[in-house]
């Protein structure tokens, strides 16, 4: 539950390939930060979210086989206004509409 809820590494969801993981986090107002692994096929992806400085700092590791995309919970953007990104590792700043 909290690797798939909290810090949104959701697996497979389209059934297409066991190395097919979205990054869905829930910024849960009552938690400052949240950090999650998972070993996929192809590697393995962490997640960590952390509240800082009025914006929310996500951090993802994956493999290169591993792919997906990064979509923040409904309310939130990346800092160029989209709302989705494709998977891949970084650190973005996650800001609240």
């Amino acid at each position: 539950w909290f690797i798939r809820c909290i810090a949104g590494i959701c697996v497979n969801d389209n059934l297409s390939s066991p190395n097919h993981i979205d990054i869905r986090p829930h910024f849960i107002n009552t938690l400052s930060s949240a950090c999650a692994e998972y070993n996929a096929p192809a590697g393995k992806v962490s997640v960590k979210w952390e509240r800082q400085d009025g914006c929310i700092m996500l951090d993802i590791h994956c493999a290169e086989g591993v792919k997906g995309e990064i979509i923040p919970p409904d309310g939130f953007y990346f800092k160029d206004c989209s709302a989705r990104l494709p998977l891949s590792s970084g650190v973005w700043r996650v800001y609240k509409k």
